[in-house]
């Protein structure tokens, strides 16, 4: 293990790398960011265990309602639990149209990730995102 993958910095570039892969739509990209037994729990209430099922419950939020969305990172939070990273990530969700292409504004959106070191750097064990109420 490298000590450095335990930084908040390498946290925070995690936070980033979902971020850019998720304004790309790129869900592959996306679940390479989890560890192959890696669970999400999505912005539409999705539960997905293990990296397949997480790349398909992405796709279909960023292929369906959350289609060409982005995402901008806010508040950082980072607690180091021994060998592992809890990261607290608040984002702000843009791009939102609805059936008629009229802009429905900006949200929140909070992750939360359990992250692992590995051999491919920090990868998430679990992922919850939540919607919140910008304020």
């Amino acid at each position: 293990m490298i000590p450095e993958d335990l930084s908040p910095l390498a946290a925070a570039a995690f936070a980033r790398n979902f971020a850019a892969l998720w304004g790309a739509g790129d869900s592959a990209g996306l679940a390479t960011l989890f560890l192959p037994d890696g669970e999400c729990l999505t912005v539409t209430g999705a539960e997905a265990l293990g990296r397949d099922a997480v790349e398909a419950a992405l796709a279909a939020d960023l292929d369906g309602m959350l289609r060409g969305s982005r995402l901008v990172t806010g508040r950082t939070r980072v607690r180091n639990l021994n060998n592992e990273l809890l990261l607290q990530q608040r984002y702000v969700l843009s791009g939102l149209v609805d059936q008629d292409g009229q802009d429905l504004g900006r949200h929140g959106l909070a992750m939360s990730a359990l992250l692992i070191p590995s051999l491919e750097g920090l990868r998430a064990l679990s992922v919850v995102l939540v919607p919140l109420e910008l304020g």
